[in-house]
């Protein structure tokens, strides 16, 4: 599950994160194959009126250190971030319930969250979240994830995305017609 071309992604679910709701993030290749971890949102999970109303963004972009190991599945996703030099990322890892391997290019996304990273965009629990930012960033290189937001909570809520996310195939030339009809048949 590694390509070694570079620009492939991975979405990052937690689960249990965020009073149950979850927690999205990613991790995408640049083109010289190094791997980025991408999280953004609140520092605390506790609730308050700051998440509605926004609060400074805590966007982390982190060059992660493979140490000459392969990604192949959640595993191995939590034993390289649990070993990074970043305390944010490292503390993060154990929170992972799901990962999902995209293979493709992903350039885009891996552009899109650099501009984030540098961005004065405040983090906002209603319209500009974790799922939202990791929605986003993944649209730009892959139109299937637009399929993800469809549905009045889907876009919101990150373990409601994450479901969706879960029907796509791994293989960026891949219809995803699972999500399709998903969508068609289950959403709001």
């Amino acid at each position: 599950m590694i390509d070694l071309n570079g620009t492939d992604a991975v979405w990052i679910q937690e689960r249990e994160s965020a009073k149950q709701h979850g927690h999205s993030g990613l991790m995408v290749q640049d083109s010289q194959g190094d791997w980025y971890y991408f999280f953004w949102g609140p520092a605390s999970e506790e609730v308050s009126p700051e998440l509605i109303t926004g609060i400074d963004r805590r966007c982390i972009v982190e060059k992660i250190d493979l140490q000459g190991k392969e990604i192949l599945d959640k595993d191995s996703i939590i034993e390289i971030l649990s070993a990074s030099s970043n305390a944010d990322v490292a503390r993060r890892a154990n929170l992972i319930t799901d990962t999902y391997y995209f293979e493709g290019d992903y350039t885009k996304t891996y552009e899109a969250i650099r501009g984030y990273e540098s961005s004065d965009e405040k983090y906002n629990l209603l319209t500009n979240n974790c799922v939202q930012k990791t929605l986003s960033a993944f649209c730009q290189s892959d139109s299937r994830f637009v399929d993800v937001s469809y549905g009045l909570l889907d876009g919101t809520v990150p373990n409601f995305a994450a479901a969706k996310v879960a029907l796509i195939p791994r293989k960026k030339s891949q219809f995803a017609w699972r999500l399709l009809l998903y969508n068609i048949f289950f959403s709001n």
